[in-house]
């Protein structure tokens, strides 16, 4: 089977989002590494889905988005949101920051799925047909999350 997308588009696309899918699993909980561990395996999953299942992939960044929802739920530490380890400097700084700014403060009031829809609609300005495939619903669905 032929892939849809060229290699050149799945690289590109790599490139553009790698940082906004470690901060969307960082704001959904992940420590670092495990951030890492869903920007790594998600990537993976991405285009083993390109090569091998192109019929499934839609929108390369919205099907990238949604299976980096899935495994940073599958994923994270089982650490309460807000709890620090006083050991892991980075998300003590996470924390303090967390606490400075209102904009956090909103979004971490927010369940997972209005976090997510707010953070590509607004943070990462992605299209409505990006935002629906990344949060595994229709557009009309999408753009009335909260």
């Amino acid at each position: 089977m032929r892939a849809l997308v060229s290699a050149s588009d799945a690289v590109a696309v790599a490139r553009a989002h790698a940082d906004r899918i470690n901060d969307l699993s960082r704001r959904l909980g992940c420590t670092p590494d495990e951030a890492t561990e869903v920007v790594e395996a998600s990537a993976i999953e991405l285009l083993d889905d390109v090569l091998y299942r192109p019929h499934l992939v839609h929108d390369l960044v919205g099907r990238w988005f949604a299976d980096a929802r899935r495994l940073a739920e599958r994923n994270r530490s089982a650490r309460v949101l807000g709890t620090v380890d006083p050991d892991d400097a980075t998300a003590k700084a996470l924390h303090d920051a967390r606490h400075e700014s209102d904009v956090d403060a909103a979004l971490d009031k927010l369940p997972e799925r209005g976090r997510a829809a707010l953070l590509l609609r607004d943070s990462y300005d992605l299209p409505l047909a990006t935002v629906a495939a990344g949060l595994s619903l229709d557009e009309a669905t999408a753009s009335a999350v909260e």
